[in-house]
């Protein structure tokens, strides 16, 4: 009897899967094609967030507390055979942060709240525009497809120049090993930029990357 048991529930799963309907495929998501206007690319985003602090429990000072952070980035850039340029601006705008979210020493600031607060002249509500990059790169530099050079002001993330072909190895780069040591700060609501210059010399077997410049102010300071 357990040999014709079996049997039946095998093929009663059998033509339950029959007459199953196939599973309906997800919809890939929506792409936004970027606004061209002639041989002018216009771009832009925005990201908004409300950050929400509970530090520890100081002796004195707001330990709790919530502010909102802003980061609206407008571009417009142009790409030509051997060459290209971009010109985007930042607008940090700082909403609602803490007045008294920063205890004596040794204890110091009672989260980042109070670092926006302090490093914008003690402004609760504060935004500014600036030239976040403003580049010209040639990409076909001393008439080599395989030599860029980037002069302007431009964001870096070392490590990023080049992207495995090994998915694991991608992923631990991207990971561990990008903006280790120099990075635009992006977790931060204002980040930061570089004025420099930056040369790259690309092959199938490697590549070679020089930067040299300054970094602008940012991280904290929205302007």
């Amino acid at each position: 009897m357990k040999g014709i048991a079996c049997t039946l529930f095998v093929c009663a799963a059998a033509c339950v899967a029959q007459n199953a309907k196939p599973a309906a495929v997800p919809a890939a998501p929506a792409t936004f094609k970027p606004i061209k206007l002639g041989s002018l690319t216009f771009s832009g985003n925005l990201r908004s967030r409300v950050e929400a602090f509970d530090w520890f429990e100081p002796s004195t000072g707001d330990n709790t507390y919530a502010y909102s952070g802003n980061l609206l980035r407008l571009g417009v850039s142009q790409r030509r055979e051997t060459w290209d340029w971009n010109a985007e601006f930042g607008v940090p705008f700082l909403l609602g942060l803490p007045s008294n979210a920063t205890a004596p020493a040794p204890q110091g600031a009672l989260g980042l709240g109070s670092n926006y607060f302090t490093a914008n002249n003690r402004t609760q509500n504060t935004a500014m525009i600036f030239p976040k990059q403003f580049y010209a790169r040639f990409t076909q530099f001393g008439k080599s497809k395989a030599s860029q050079l980037k002069i302007g002001r431009f964001e870096f993330l070392d490590g990023s120049e080049t992207t495995p072909k090994n998915a694991s190895l991608a992923a631990l780069k991207t990971g561990r090993v990008n903006q280790r040591l120099i990075g635009n700060f992006g977790w931060s609501d204002v980040g930061r930029s570089f004025d420099g210059m930056q040369y790259s010399y690309s092959k199938p077997s490697g590549t070679f990357t020089f930067m040299g410049a300054i970094p602008t102010r940012g991280v904290f300071q929205v302007d």
